[in-house]
């Protein structure tokens, strides 16, 4: 039997009353069910398998999946304080395969409790770490060719490049509604994905793409590995320099501005604590040596 939708399922659990199995069992919290319907919705990977649902006596709820090699994940989600408390076991020999503990309140206990269910659900032979591929690329009118090329330095080191244009709507409207698809489409792939390999290259003047800039921000709230690369290979200052613009001997454009110098190629906030690299091959491998060493 394939298992239903968690949304779906969550619906017939909210009908459920007190004494629901033969006079005993908990009536679920319906602020505890919606509350596990809409983070379902927004952080569970969309290219995961969705678990068995079943209400427990004492109104919290199951999720169960069957693994790969005989491996059993069940998940007790407490519906009062949010915290799933996950055990992993070999059906056949009763081994404690693994256990662990998630506060499910936030985004990056729920990319763990998700890492921990592929681990025993989907097959290694058969599955690679798949990596957002963020940057300006799709902009270009070579783009096809570009997101080949980052696609085949990905699968050079085991890795699965996934690009935002992949499985994109078609003939979208250009309205704000049209917008909010593509958002929502985006967003949902790179959280498909266990790691970021951002484009950070000045995009349409000095600085990066500003949708880049935000893919990398919610990955990192996400607790997602991410490696950037920017090709021109210059610093903030000295690629200030190279438009012309001036810079005083207290760091201020011709504009009055302040020109960042921390010897980075962008932003701090998206170079200080990020790997960064000149060239996406660099950047790639690093990603692949931070993914397996987790």
């Amino acid at each position: 039997m394939k298992p239903q939708t968690v949304q779906s399922r969550i619906q017939e659990l909210a009908v459920l009353r007190d004494g629901w199995l033969d006079g005993q069992g908990l009536r679920p919290s319906p602020d505890g069910l919606t509350w596990l319907s809409d983070f379902w919705s927004k952080y569970w990977p969309s290219d995961l398998a969705q678990p068995y649902v079943y209400p427990m006596l004492n109104g919290d709820v199951q999720l169960e999946w069957k693994g790969v090699d005989d491996a059993a994940i069940i998940a007790e989600v407490n519906l009062q304080t949010h915290v799933a408390s996950v055990w992993v076991a070999n059906t056949k020999t009763g081994e404690n395969l693994e256990d662990a503990v998630f506060s499910l309140n936030s985004p990056a206990q729920w990319l763990r409790f998700g890492s921990l269910v592929r681990d025993y659900t989907v097959s290694p032979s058969r599955t690679l770490f798949r990596i957002y591929l963020a940057g300006p690329d799709l902009f270009y009118t070579d783009a096809a060719d570009r997101y080949a090329r980052l696609k085949a330095i990905c699968a050079q080191y085991g890795l699965e490049g996934v690009a935002p244009t992949d499985g994109q709507p078609t003939s979208v409207e250009p309205t704000p509604e049209g917008a909010r698809l593509l958002y929502r489409h985006d967003i949902a792939t790179l959280r498909s994905c266990r790691a970021v390999l951002a484009n950070i290259t000045p995009f349409n003047g000095l600085e990066p793409d500003s949708g880049t800039a935000y893919e990398m921000g919610y990955a990192a709230a996400l607790g997602m590995p991410i490696a950037a690369y920017c090709t021109d290979g210059l610093t903030v200052l000295e690629r200030t320099w190279r438009a012309g613009r001036l810079v005083d001997a207290n760091g201020r454009d011709d504009e009055g501005l302040l020109v960042e110098n921390f010897g980075l190629p962008a932003n701090l906030m998206l170079c200080a604590e990020h790997a960064h690299f000149t060239t996406p091959e660099k950047a790639v491998a690093h990603l692949a040596n931070a993914l397996r060493a987790r």
